[in-house]
């Protein structure tokens, strides 16, 4: 077991011994029974989280400040905070996030720049106006998870099912989030502070809550808190640089480093033991020259780790391997409606076999000539669609065996003698 490995395993395995269902208290179970989803990440959160009531006029909500948090907000802008998060704001297509100015500007050892402001998520709404479904920027129509078996399914968003093996894939309401993806995100956002991968960062998980009395597809409303540069808030800027370099210059260097790095993160992450599904070029910011990456929007129903969510070492090989499809394809760079999204069409299947050989570069490493030597975009398509018809188990692909490989599972954690088992069914009111 490399010495990565065995840190995630620990941490779980750590977290595991202190019986952390024992600490929940009957007013936080009432907050959660209804959304069993999220139980695991909450009994893991609560040791290290301290509860609030704030009502304020405009909007009463629950506040959970992250204990651990490696910066301390000033009272000042800790007042003003609360006082932004109870605002309410007029909806603006495509908008969910306000993001706040600090008084102060705030080092953290765990963030690659000063920490200048707060990104509000989920706040960006009216409590007073009746709430539409959001279908902008980021609404992916359809989801490709596994089974046990790993065997790929396909779930449309608007579907009436509302949950699937892990997750919960339901509507979403304009300027708002989900509850259940608040605690998902933060949660993901505050383990990878605490075990900072090789250059990838995340935003600083400050807290999370939700808004009293307020609903949507039988969902509560909640929000988060994450510690940001205002100065690079616009997360697409770099991509978007190499967009204006390919128009003047014709050359695809710029882009090709970008789409390069973001193959690297995913099969890092990968090998981590994390599913990254959506992994679209402005969910992950590169700067230019910079040899460092910041992750968003890390709270998707798929986004897992091979660990916490119990996944089969097939179910796991499927999904990752869809990942890798889903970057790989020109037309799933960027989400429609992204801004100048036709033009990175234009350029992306333009270059298409730019995009292919880097990303396989990016993800394979050392194997990657073997990949490029045999294996096309249509192999990889081929192979998923056969994913889609039969567990992986029964299929006898060369291509699925150099992605084993390049996969690496990460060992599952050692068996704990003695621990106590999170049974949800003691969970009661």
């Amino acid at each position: 077991m490399d010495r990565r490995s065995y840190l995630i395993a620990s941490h779980f395995t750590s977290v595991a011994k202190l019986g952390i269902v024992k600490h929940l208290n009957s007013s936080i179970i009432q907050e959660i029974y209804k959304y069993s989803r999220i139980v695991d990440y909450l009994q893991l959160l609560l040791p290290n989280l301290k509860r609030f009531q704030i009502d304020l006029p405009g909007r009463r909500f629950v506040l959970y400040l992250n204990k651990n948090c490696p910066l301390t907000l000033s009272t000042g802008d800790y007042n003003a905070t609360l006082a932004a998060i109870a605002k309410n704001y007029p909806v603006t297509p495509n908008r969910r996030s306000i993001y706040h100015p600090l008084a102060g500007n705030y080092h953290c050892p765990d963030f690659p720049w000063p920490i200048t402001g707060l990104q509000l998520k989920g706040i960006a709404f009216s409590s007073h106006k009746r709430l539409e479904i959001y279908n902008g920027i980021g609404v992916c129509p359809e989801y490709y998870y596994s089974q046990q078996t790993g065997q790929l399914r396909k779930i449309f968003q608007f579907d009436q099912t509302r949950e699937i093996e892990c997750a919960r894939v339901g509507k979403e309401a304009e300027g708002a989030m989900d509850f259940c993806e608040a605690v998902k995100e933060f949660f993901f956002t505050n383990y990878l502070t605490e075990l900072p991968l090789s250059q990838i960062y995340v935003k600083i998980p400050i807290g999370f809550g939700y808004f009293e009395d307020l609903t949507f597809d039988n969902g509560r409303l909640g929000f988060e808190i994450l510690g940001t540069s205002l100065k690079y808030k616009q997360r697409n800027s770099f991509y978007l640089a190499g967009l204006r370099a390919y128009q003047k210059t014709n050359q695809f260097d710029v882009l090709k480093s970008v789409i390069y790095r973001r193959a690297q993160v995913l099969s890092q992450l990968h090998q981590t033991g994390y599913l990254v599904p959506f992994l679209t070029l402005d969910n992950l910011q590169v700067p230019a020259q910079i040899d460092f990456t910041i992750l968003h929007d890390i709270g998707d129903s798929r986004f897992l780790n091979i660990h916490l969510n119990k996944l089969s070492p097939d179910q796991f090989l499927a999904e990752s391997f869809w990942n890798l499809v889903y970057i790989l394809s020109p037309n799933r760079a960027i989400l429609p409606g992204a801004p100048h999204y036709e033009l990175s069409m234009l350029i992306l299947n333009k270059n298409a076999k730019e995009l292919y050989q880097s990303t396989i570069c990016g993800y394979f490493g050392n194997l990657a000539h073997a990949v490029l030597a045999a294996y096309s975009l249509a192999d990889f398509l081929h192979l998923f669609q056969q994913m889609c018809h039969s567990p992986v188990s029964q299929i006898h692909s060369s291509l699925l065996d150099l992605f084993r490989l390049a996969l690496s599972y990460p060992p599952q954690p050692p068996e704990i003698s003695g621990a106590p088992k999170s049974d949800k069914s003691n969970l009661s009111l």
